[in-house]
């Protein structure tokens, strides 16, 4: 039962991650000119914008999720289940950043969650 729940939780840290990178890359402004720039930039963005570093910090999370996922379940049926990632994605950007959500992602989402079903069921 254990390696459901991280599962699960590989996904839901995987949505949490793709929101806080989002939320700090709006934050951070332009990239500047120059490499060294770019690097220090870089840099500094990873350490100080907290959202940023909370996206970085769920994507360890979701490594080491993973990990023991893979121990207990096969992969050729995990894996499939991460594109749950994907609507969740989807309305979650809509209700908390105010992105489209047009026919054409929904019907999509609709084929892989069907998709999905398939795969979980054979």
């Amino acid at each position: 039962m254990m390696q459901y729940f991280t599962l699960f939780l590989c996904i839901l840290t995987t949505v949490a991650s793709q929101l806080c990178m989002k939320k700090g890359v709006t934050m951070v402004g332009e990239l500047p000119n120059g490499l060294s720039q770019v690097i220090t930039f870089i840099l500094k963005t990873l350490f100080l914008n907290p959202f940023i570093f909370m996206g970085l910090t769920f994507s360890v999370i979701t490594t080491i999720s993973w990990i023991y996922t893979l121990r207990y379940i096969p992969l050729n049926f995990a894996y499939p289940f991460f594109s749950l990632a994907y609507p969740l994605v989807l309305i979650c950007s809509f209700f908390i950043y105010g992105e489209d959500l047009t026919v054409g992602k929904i019907v999509g989402t609709v084929i892989i969650l069907m998709g999905l079903v398939i795969i979980s069921k054979y």
